[in-house]
């Protein structure tokens, strides 16, 4: 449903599952790493890797049972959350002077 802010559901869940075949540069990923909520992602984009870098699991796209094994990782008892990944800079300004800077 419907959320005017989804941040607090994200940062208190205790996995964050993105099962796409396909993805562009999926920005939950992002928000959930930067908040250290653990993430299962299928690799549904060339993206996703470096987004979860190392806290979560990529399985692939169909695999069924490294996606179960992954969950049932993140989701053991007592499995330390990750750090949150905080990114430098600003992403969104720098996103907006590149279509800027592209469309002169």
């Amino acid at each position: 449903g419907y959320a005017p802010d989804p941040l607090p559901a994200v940062a208190g869940a205790a996995v964050v599952a993105l099962t796409s075949d396909f993805e562009g540069v999926p920005a939950v990923l992002r928000e959930a790493r930067g908040l250290g909520t653990p993430v299962v992602a299928t690799e549904s984009s060339v993206a996703v890797r470096e987004i979860v870098g190392a806290g979560g699991s990529v399985v692939p796209v169909g695999d069924a049972a490294a996606l179960i094994a992954a969950l049932e990782h993140w989701l053991e008892p007592g499995t330390p959350r990750p750090a949150p990944r905080v990114e430098g800079g600003d992403p969104v300004g720098a996103y907006l002077a590149l279509f800027d800077l592209l469309g002169r």
